[in-house]
């Protein structure tokens, strides 16, 4: 019997000691088959790899939380189409973050969510190979803003998914998002 698996969104309220009374959503999945599959997690198969927008918004999260994670995903985007100019800079940063972001996911147990990011990462180190100065290729817009993009939404993911504590991708991209909002508002000044 063919093993199927679906995917089940659930909110879940944890105490205050450990998570300080966080709203998190967690993906469970359910398997149906015979019985030695009953107790197998979907790892890959027909199980989403991805908390939805959607999902998002059924966890009951703060609205405040949500207005945040808008603003730093447009900050986020609107870094990297900043900084693409410098060279190595923002594809090294990916390497680095992403990364980082795939090998925290891996000791996690989230085996999906840490191959979409360390196979991001490791796009990055091919892209590094033609930026390194001199650079003789950049990113430009099409390849900058899905990066940023990607930065800030895999962060709030990986959150959502229990992998790591929601500050992790601020500290983890700190020196890309301090250097570029130092910058910026030198320029403003």
């Amino acid at each position: 019997m063919a093993l199927q698996c679906d995917n089940q969104a659930r909110v879940e309220q944890y105490d205050g000691t450990q998570r300080g009374n966080e709203r998190r959503l967690l993906q469970s999945y359910s398997c149906h088959g015979n019985a030695a599959a009953q107790n197998h997690q979907c790892i890959f198969g027909e199980c989403s790899l991805a908390v939805s927008p959607s999902s998002l918004f059924q966890a009951a999260v703060d609205p405040w939380f949500i207005l945040a994670a808008v603003i730093a995903t447009a900050w986020m985007t609107n870094l990297y189409n900043f900084m693409d100019g410098s060279d190595g800079l923002a594809g090294g940063m990916a390497a680095i973050g992403f990364g980082s972001y795939g090998v925290v996911a891996l000791s996690a147990g989230d085996l999906p969510f840490a191959a979409v990011n360390l196979s991001i990462a490791a796009a990055a180190c091919g892209f590094l190979l033609s930026n390194f100065p001199p650079a003789r290729v950049f990113m430009g817009d099409v390849g900058s803003i899905p990066l940023g993009y990607l930065a800030a939404v895999l962060d709030v993911s990986g959150w959502l998914r229990g992998d790591w504590p929601v500050w992790f991708g601020a500290v983890v991209f700190s020196p890309f998002i301090v250097d570029a909002t130092l910058t910026l508002f030198k320029r403003l000044l």
